[in-house]
Formats: structure tokens, C-alpha cells, sequence
């Protein structure tokens, strides 16, 4: 009797078993390559946008400005590389006013959800501003606060900077410290907002550099924008302005692919529950 009801209960459990490999089995997908190629796909992209700007008043005051940016990004689900150039060169009456060349790159990469890590390569050439060349070197962490339709990431860093006054001929080293802030919103499918916000501290300078920038797009590639950005020199020689600003409004266009970004309910809720 025993040897029977032993022998119920293995049927038993072995009809359980079954039953239960059925259901878990018409719950997953079968696995398809393609979806697997268009997840890898998503994960990872490639792309940057260029722009120009062109400013021009004649009559009494005769002047031209040319505004040029750039950025090269790739993403991945490890890491991101983001490249973005700048250009500014104007002329009034005949002569050169103001010339400005920067370029900047920075690299994430991912340690979780949440933190990540980051390297930081920034190069300024400026014809007028109090510190005429800066090169700056910096590494730190980093975190997500917000994800989604609001983004929002903090750095934190120490690093190198070599720098030139415009009144000095030799570069003076620096240990330096960083703080940074990017947050993004979009608005919609057309339109978005983008906001850095860098700062290297020293005790040979204070150097404050703010971008807003405002975008619209026209088409899938093309868009307008305009761009305020804001520089700060806490060292300045005589005759020379603490602060430069530069306008535009520049007409640009994309090319690559952009990544896929989350898009949670609430980015609060995102953030509370992280």
C-alpha cells in the first residue's frame, strides 16, 4: 500500500512539473534573433549634431559674428563618450574682436543603475577672456537623479589644470576640483531644453562655464536652436572683464542615432524608488 500511494505521489508531481514547465513555457517568448539584433541595436548608438549661427549688423556699426557647434556621442549600456566643439569668431568694422575655440570630451561609465564614473578633457583658446588658454584634466563620480523626461546627473572630481593669463607669457599648474550638473527636459518628440553647468575651483582661478540651450526640431535631421552661454573668470588682469557671454541662434542638423532614453511616470517617483 505504501509502495502505491508512493506511487500516486510521484505521478502527482511529476503531472505538477509538467504543467508547470507548459505554463512558464507559453509565458516567455520563444527566442527570435532579430529581437535580439534590435535590442543590441538600441542599447548601443552612435550620432552628433553640427550647427551654425550668423549674426551681421551694418550701418552705423559694422560687425559679424559666426557661431559654430558640434558634439559626437556614443552610447552603450556601459559607458557613454560625448565630444562637443565650439567655434566663435567675430569681426567689427575690418578688425578681429573676439575668437574663441573650445573642445571638450567626456567620458561615463555605468556602475550601476544609479552611479557611474567619469574622465573629463576640456581645451579653451580665447582671444579677449582673462585666461587666453586652459587645459583642464579631471576624473570623479557621478550619479542619476533623474531619468526619464527630466534628466539629471551631479559630478564630483579632482583633477589638473594648465593655464595662461592673457598678461602672462608661462602657464601656471594647478591642482583643481570640479562640480558639474547636466539636466535635459523634453517637452516633446520636438522640442527640448539642455542645461550644463561647470565649475573648476583652484587656488589660482575660479572658472564658471553655463550652456542653455533651447532646440526645435524641423524635420528628422534638421532643427533650430538657441544657445546662451555664460563663462567666469574669477581672475582677471586690469582692462580685462571678469565674465564673457555668448548668444545664438544657430540652424543645424543630426546625423547617426540618438539613444533610446527610459521614460518612468514620474521621474520623482523614479528617484524615490532608486
Amino acid at each position: 500500500m505504501r509502495r502505491g500511494l508512493a506511487r500516486r505521489w510521484r505521478m502527482a508531481l511529476a503531472s505538477g512539473l509538467l504543467a508547470m514547465s507548459a505554463a512558464v513555457a507559453q509565458a516567455e517568448p520563444a527566442f527570435d534573433p532579430l529581437d535580439e539584433a534590435q535590442a543590441l541595436q538600441t542599447a548601443t548608438a552612435s550620432g552628433g549634431d553640427l550647427s551654425l549661427g550668423l549674426l551681421a549688423n551694418t550701418g552705423n556699426t559694422r560687425s559679424s559674428t559666426l557661431t559654430a557647434r558640434g558634439a559626437l556621442d556614443r552610447h552603450t549600456a556601459q559607458y557613454d563618450n560625448r565630444v562637443d566643439l565650439l567655434y566663435v569668431d567675430s569681426h567689427a568694422r575690418g578688425e578681429l574682436a573676439d575668437r574663441k575655440f573650445s573642445i571638450a570630451d567626456k567620458l561615463k561609465l555605468e556602475l550601476g543603475r544609479r552611479n557611474y564614473a567619469f574622465g573629463l578633457a576640456h581645451y579653451d583658446h580665447d582671444e579677449v577672456a582673462a585666461i587666453r588658454e586652459r587645459i583642464s584634466l579631471a576624473a570623479g563620480l557621478g550619479r542619476h537623479l533623474l531619468r526619464g523626461a527630466d534628466q539629471l546627473d551631479l559630478d564630483l572630481g579632482l583633477g589638473w589644470s594648465n593655464a595662461q593669463a592673457q598678461d602672462q607669457d608661462g602657464f601656471e599648474d594647478r591642482v583643481i576640483g570640479v562640480v558639474g550638473a547636466v539636466y535635459a527636459h523634453a517637452f516633446n518628440a520636438q522640442s527640448q531644453f539642455r542645461q550644463t553647468v561647470q565649475t573648476e575651483f583652484s587656488s589660482y582661478n575660479l572658472y564658471l562655464a553655463s550652456v542653455s540651450t533651447l532646440r526645435l526640431k524641423l524635420s528628422k535631421r534638421w532643427f533650430v536652436s538657441l544657445d546662451y552661454e555664460l563663462r567666469h573668470n574669477r581672475k582677471a588682469v586690469a582692462d580685462t572683464g571678469h565674465t564673457d557671454e555668448i548668444r545664438s541662434a544657430n540652424i543645424g542638423f543630426d546625423f547617426g542615432k540618438a539613444p533610446a532614453q527610459p521614460s518612468p511616470e514620474s521621474p520623482l517617483d523614479d528617484l524615490l524608488q532608486n
